[in-house]
């Protein structure tokens, strides 16, 4: 492409527009050699937009003139998609660039003065030539570290905020550095529940350096903890070689510890000195090493983590985002360079039970994020005053603006399992500088028992391309069945063809659903799976059952796009896979004749009686699932009935009233199929009410 100013570009929600002709900017037409156009999705936009306008600034495009639509957008305040739109557009621009603001109405009299103030006060200044991004602006757009950018963002999958503000300095009140760590001390001793589970407890505490092990000094006293104090800064880069460290000097600590803490405080550009280059710290995502070494250490005595962090409502922002500060002079004349990116993460209760996160969290959580992990916002006074954590002044960019940032406590109960193991996901951290992610893959999800392993066996057999589990990053499952049972001739260097899950929950610690190349769901009868896995130790059967529900809806699709496959279908396609499954994977080529499928099914045979049912380390559940049908398994897993005991069938009918209950939509469109359930069951109504026959009823009514 052409480098220079030379461009006329278009850039708005839905489209990216670059030509090197005259043209009406506002009317995009096809690309060809000097002209580029992409349109964008709703889904791809956020992620897809930011990437592709950082590939052709990286290739020199600069615009001569730019066209900014903002139609589809809410400018009626301030908000970090607003910011994040400005920002990609003023990286292709120069002081030159003259700017056209559409739509023109919106911008007209005193409207498009309070537009342009929700837009961003940089953007719009206007001389005698046209309109232009204000000097100030565009050189601390340029100031900001592209590398560092690229990582703390994930390659544009989380948000990104640029806080240009050249009164920045004199917004914070001076404090010397004792008063400002006093002021950290005060305001976490005034969180009381923070105090109450930390108070006179042996503990592990994890700093980032000087700073916060001062902090933690102060609180330690002040709530009469034991405290040992880990600086991250200290310790080695290899995982090994600190867990090493910290069994030879801490082993009797770590066997009586009771919680360990994690402290993000750090006040000083730890960059600017030599001797904190190249560790743990000269990392866009140190959390996630923090957050691993917490885990390490608490495991052993099932301890507690807690985790202090900037945090801003899932839903008001969608995602996590990277917070930017530039400071400059009030007269904008010289910008100063930007800040490194601080990493504000956006996690939400969405309802009583239900926690939502940005992609960025759920990967720092996903060796310990489970239901049952509290994390708790609370109002620190003059929070926007402070330099708190490092983040100066981490206050929303413009007044009014929706991204209100305030920390955060996670409370994560750590219980001893032996798969966990992190080893995957350190080693690609370090090597790859964010955490890992899958974008544009086949993904399937399914309850245990449904017929997973036995599609990850045809697959790999046809293929010889390995499937992986979404725990591969966070324990010693989700690996290739190959690795397993290497006669299978599988190549486990290849790009896997398939992701799998047994729950959506799961999955998004690694994958993007909406980025998805495809997702298929698998379904079984839900009477057949509920005999299977019923008698967890909760209080009573409908504790159960209700349980149960939450797990086999959570398969269920919402979005309209995946494709449903039924357990039977699989049954019926012995030896290969039903024909939706070959076209969508692109494997219809392959031999699907008797003699090879007979071929598939021998090799089945043959693992089932060589396999290893006990083996925890590798796909034990593949193995014994495999047993079930092609050998004979000793586990006391029991197996899914293929018929519904009589006296079960009390239960079957309150699972079905509680399934329509919760969501009687997917029930009525996915889940009324011959022999499926009590077989009583006709459909639900709008209200959630399940509606049998009407001799099902009545014999319900008799048993109970």
């Amino acid at each position: 492409m052409k480098s220079s100013a030379q461009w006329l570009c278009y850039l708005s929600i839905r489209s990216l527009h670059l030509r090197t002709d005259i043209y009406d900017l506002s009317q995009p037409d096809s690309a060809d050699g000097h002209r580029y156009l992409e349109e964008f999705s709703e889904e791809l936009i956020r992620s897809k937009f930011s990437r592709s306008v950082a590939e052709h600034r990286d290739q020199g495009v600069r615009c001569k003139e730019m066209v900014l639509d903002f139609a589809g957008q809410n400018v009626s305040m301030a908000n970090q998609w607003l910011h994040e739109f400005v920002f990609w557009a003023a990286s292709l621009a120069t002081s030159e660039t003259r700017l056209q603001l559409l739509p023109a109405e919106w911008f007209r009299g005193s409207q498009g003065s309070k537009v342009l103030e929700v837009i961003d006060a940089s953007v719009g200044e206007s001389d005698g030539f046209g309109t232009h991004f204000a000097d100030g602006y565009l050189q601390a757009v340029e100031s900001v570290d592209r590398k560092a950018l690229f990582e703390s963002t994930m390659a544009g999958q989380n948000r990104l905020l640029l806080r240009f503000d050249p009164r920045l300095n004199s917004k914070r009140i001076a404090a010397t550095r004792s008063q400002r760590i006093w002021a950290i001390v005060q305001d976490l001793a005034k969180n009381g529940e923070f105090s109450y589970v930390t108070e006179r407890r042996q503990i592990f505490v994890l700093v980032r350096s000087s700073v916060g092990e001062e902090v933690a000094e102060a609180l330690c006293v002040l709530l009469e903890c034991q405290c040992s104090i880990l600086r991250l800064v200290d310790l080695p880069q290899d995982q090994g070689l600190i867990e090493e460290m910290l069994i030879a000097r801490y082993q009797t600590i770590i066997d009586v510890n009771q919680a360990v803490l994690i402290l993000p405080f750090d006040l000083y550009d730890f960059k600017s000195q030599l001797q904190y280059q190249g560790t743990l710290l000269d990392h866009p995502h140190w959390e996630a090493f923090a957050l691993m070494l917490a885990h390490f250490i608490a495991r052993s005595a099932q301890s507690l983590v807690i985790h202090f962090f900037l945090h801003a409502q899932y839903l008001d922002v969608g995602d996590d985002v990277a917070l930017i500060s530039c400071e400059g002079p009030a007269d904008q004349a010289l910008a100063q360079r930007c800040l490194d990116p601080v990493m504000i993460h956006a996690i939400q209760y969405t309802s009583e039970n239900f926690l939502e996160a940005g992609h960025a969290s759920r990967r720092y959580y996903g060796l310990l994020w489970h239901h049952n992990s509290v994390y708790q916002s609370w109002e620190v006074e003059d929070f926007a005053s402070k330099d708190f954590w490092g983040c100066l002044t981490c206050l929303a960019a413009k007044k009014g603006s929706s991204l209100q940032i305030q920390p955060m406590v996670a409370y994560m109960h750590v219980h001893e399992r032996p798969a966990i193991d992190s080893v995957n996901l350190w080693h690609h951290l370090l090597e790859k500088r964010m955490p890992p992610s899958l974008i544009g893959v086949n993904l399937l999800v399914s309850m245990p028992g449904s017929g997973q392993s036995y599609v990850r066996f045809m697959l790999e057999l046809m293929t010889g391309r390995p499937t992986l589990g979404v725990e591969t990053y966070y324990s010693t499952k989700g690996r290739s069945l190959g690795d397993c049972f290497p006669e299978m001739g599988v190549n486990r260097s290849a790009e896997p063809i398939l992701w799998v899950a047994h729950s959506f929950f799961e999955a998004k610690k690694l994958v993007q659903v909406p980025l998805l190349k495809s997702l298929v769901l698998i379904l079984r009868n839900y009477a057949s799976l509920w005999l299977r896995l019923k008698f967890s130790p909760l209080d009573t059967l409908d504790d159960e059952l209700r349980h149960f529900v939450e797990e086999y809806l959570a398969v269920l699709p919402e979005q309209g796009d995946e494709v449903i496959i039924y357990h039977e279908d699989l049954r019926a396609a012995e030896g290969t896979l039903p024909q939706d499954l070959l076209t969508l994977w692109d494997i219809s080529n392959l031999q699907h004749d008797d003699a090879s499928r007979a071929a598939r099914i021998g090799d089945l045979r043959k693992i089932a009686q060589s396999c290893n049912e006990s083996d925890e380390t590798c796909e034990s559940a593949a193995c014994r699932n495999i047993k079930v049908v092609y050998g004979k398994s000793t586990h006391p897993q029991r197996s899914a009935p293929k018929h519904i005991p009589l006296e079960n069938l009390p239960e079957i009918l309150r699972l079905e009233e509680l399934l329509c209950e919760r969501r009687p939509q997917a029930v009525n469109s996915f889940l009324l199929r011959d022999a499926w359930g009590s077989g009583r069951l006709r459909y639900c109504t709008a209200e959630g009410t399940a509606v049998f026959a009407d001799d099902a009823m009545e014999k319900k009514l008799q048993m109970e």
